[in-house]
């Protein structure tokens, strides 16, 4: 299983939470996290807050 590294702020607040997850998983997470308004990096990369 591929596996990638989490990182969000809750509310944009506070340090960074680091977390290994599924890259699966990690991208889900991440864009729900993303829906929220909530800085987001996977693999270290942060993921853009425009529209697709």
């Amino acid at each position: 299983m591929k596996m990638a590294v989490l990182e969000y702020k809750v509310l944009g607040l506070g340090d960074w939470i680091k977390t290994t997850v599924s890259s699966r998983c990690a991208h889900l997470l991440a864009a729900e996290y993303k829906a929220l308004g909530w800085p987001t990096k996977v693999d270290g990369k942060v993921l853009s807050t425009e529209s697709a």
